[in-house]
């Protein structure tokens, strides 16, 4: 590992090389003068090597964290992905459940945990129907649906309601999520409207979280660009229209008047869910009850599953996709919670196997947990 030569010179190797060189004739013992005389610069040394230590490694980008990180990307004019706001629908009615106009700036905040302030930013075609711009940068401006209270009083005003998602927040991008779509960029060159440069590509518009792209899907010429918003869900109709028109428009498809290059023709659209249900039996250690355990297992699903969503996008040495969900992975992930002793007898979708998701150009499935059942 780089930098790890410097480890060893901690405040206990200094000292010992110090007093290692004083006569054996003089007392080196911890209280001694020559001690307590060595000792403030062998700890101001081990400070130094370890400052030594973190500034190789934000030399190099397999290793710079931060900040460092940002300037080693930068130098080949990648930066990091932002948090961006999450734009949502919002709808307002009166008592008779008509819609009512509402000014622009007027702010609403959820009835939730987070309390969450929504600003009414633009109006649509439908009277009482608003784009509303979530204040709080990330995904978390994805999450809520429902009712939202106006900070103010306004005239005729019954019922506001937060719903459907036009561009979804982002969180800004992790030294982790940097630092691999750099070596991805400096590795796999883009170029001419190749594989890569149409991950890349799509992957910078906004409200995308997550890209498969499918080459000749349908014929010479012809490419499929599947996408997924920030929170790694099946994107909006807005989204996708979006990026259909910045890659290549489809009133002038096949000419070059996107990003896509002349000839290609480029059709987008997003993942279809795919429910999997989950039953399995369950034996609790002496002591527990399966209530004081089911909440868990609910959660450690959702994070297998969320990180299944996560590797969705990952593609093989020939550009293609395979995902598969294994029974033993979501074991050892129920195992590790407390009060369970073992798991077995899994089934998914009543099938005792293993399932492989389809990902083609036809169909992309995005895997969600479906019903639980604990026997």
């Amino acid at each position: 590992m780089i930098g790890e030569f410097l480890e060893k010179y901690t405040f206990d190797y200094l000292m010992k090389e110090a007093l290692s060189r004083v006569n054996e004739n003089i007392d080196t013992r911890e209280g001694s003068i020559i001690y307590d005389a060595l000792a403030p610069a062998c700890y101001e040394l081990a400070g130094f090597y370890l400052d030594l230590k973190n500034l190789l490694l934000d030399t190099f980008p397999q290793t710079a964290i931060g900040q460092y990180l940002d300037y080693k990307v930068e130098e080949f004019g990648l930066h990091r992905y932002p948090a961006k706001k999450a734009i949502r629908y919002a709808t307002f009615s009166n008592e008779e459940h008509h819609g009512v106009p509402m000014a622009i700036g007027a702010r609403f905040a959820t009835i939730d945990d987070t309390s969450l302030i929504y600003k009414v930013v633009k109006a649509t075609d439908t009277v009482g129907k608003y784009e509303v711009e979530c204040e709080t940068a990330g995904v978390v401006g994805n999450r809520y649906f429902g009712n939202i209270l106006p900070l103010e009083n306004y005239r005729n005003l019954a019922v506001a309601t937060i719903g459907e998602i036009v561009t979804s927040g982002q969180d800004r991008e992790t030294d982790d999520e940097l630092r691999k779509r750099f070596l991805i960029y400096v590795n796999e060159k883009p170029f001419g409207g190749n594989f890569i440069e149409y991950v890349q590509k799509t992957r910078e518009i906004d409200g995308v979280g997550a890209v498969q792209v499918y080459p000749v899907w349908n014929g010479s010429g012809t490419v499929k660009v599947v996408v997924l918003d920030n929170d790694l869900n099946p994107a909006s109709s807005e989204t996708i229209q979006k990026v259909q028109n910045i890659l290549d428009p489809l009133q002038y498809t096949g000419k070059g008047v996107g990003l896509a290059p002349i000839n290609h023709r480029v059709t987008v659209g997003t993942a279809t869910k795919f429910p999997i249900n989950i039953s399995f039996r369950v034996e609790l250690i002496t002591g527990y009850q399966i209530d004081q355990v089911k909440p868990a297992i609910e959660k450690a699903i959702d994070a297998q599953f969320l990180e299944l969503r996560k590797n969705w996008s990952n593609y093989s040495d020939v550009n293609t996709y395979h995902a598969k969900i294994y029974r033993s992975q979501l074991s050892a992930k129920l195992l590790q919670i407390n009060g369970i002793a073992n798991i077995d007898n899994m089934t998914l979708n009543n099938l005792n196997q293993d399932i492989t998701l389809t990902l083609t150009g036809q169909l992309q499935q995005l895997p969600y947990k479906g019903t639980v059942t604990i026997r």
